[in-house]
């Protein structure tokens, strides 16, 4: 009988280190779970949201929590609606 491949930590399955992050709706409840996992994660996450301040705390707490540079890991981004 053969023996099972190794397969790497379940942890190293979904690293997204090089990754980048688009995540709109970012300052309510659901996206700002996801902003912070893919930052755990290892990704670049460029936040969205209607609510500026929501964002700019939430890319605050983010760099702050994983002692990161706010370029590297989280940048708020409002874009105007017209």
């Amino acid at each position: 009988m053969k023996p099972a491949p190794s397969l790497p930590a379940t942890a190293d399955l979904f690293r997204m280190d090089g990754m980048r992050v688009l995540l709109t709706g970012a300052g309510g409840a659901i996206g700002t779970v996801l902003a912070r996992a893919f930052a755990e994660l290892g990704a670049s996450v460029a936040l969205h949201d209607i609510s500026e301040t929501k964002v700019a705390a939430l890319a605050a707490e983010i760099t702050d929590s994983l002692s990161m540079s706010l370029g590297n890991r989280a940048w708020p981004r409002n874009f105007p609606f017209t």
